[in-house]
């Protein structure tokens, strides 16, 4: 008797471990990768391919790319992004973005927009610029998703025309970015 109490209760085990993941499907695996303790980004990444990475995180400030209005750090996106568009592409890698137009507790972008309202076009239309210029200098790196924000609740509280405002922002840029990456 005990040996078929034990043949049921492995019998149950196996069946509800097969059933307890779905499988994989059309996720994708993304890893936010930074230095190792030796100070290499290669070191770090030699952990994430290890751990099966098929796409990277990385959020890129706005209001670093563009400190003043219309003024772009040409150093960071031509070696930060144009390193990253060769690296990542030659290792097959694709690329999850994040643009933090908000984060957490602030507004993250040019200082020359700080008081301006997210739905006002000149936000709106500044942002395009910017997807432009990124999307740009990342001709061969193929995107597994664009974030735009980050936490953006926290911000915004219980502001419910900051809510609208932004969501007015979202509508006109997110099939901007689609219409320009496909």
């Amino acid at each position: 008797m005990k040996n078929l109490i034990i043949l049921l209760q492995l019998s149950l085990f196996t069946i509800i471990n097969i059933n307890a993941q779905p499988p994989k499907g059309d996720r994708i695996l993304a890893w936010q990768v930074d230095v190792a303790e030796n100070n290499r980004f290669d070191s770090a990444y030699s952990y994430a391919e290890a751990a099966c990475i098929e796409s990277i995180h990385f959020a890129f400030s706005w209001n670093l790319m563009e400190p003043t209005s219309g003024t772009f750090d040409q150093t960071f996106l031509n070696n930060t992004l144009g390193i990253s568009n060769t690296y990542f592409t030659a290792l097959g890698i694709k690329l999850e973005l994040n643009i933090p137009t908000m984060n957490t507790v602030t507004k993250d972008v040019p200082s020359d927009l700080l008081n301006v309202d997210f739905d006002d076009p000149v936000m709106i239309n500044r942002f395009k610029i910017i997807l432009d210029t990124i999307f740009g200098r990342l001709p061969n790196l193929e995107l597994t998703a664009l974030n735009i924000g980050n936490e953006s609740d926290i911000f915004m509280g219980t502001d419910a025309i900051q809510y609208n405002a932004y969501k007015t922002f979202l509508d006109s840029v997110v099939p901007y970015a689609k219409n320009t990456l496909f």
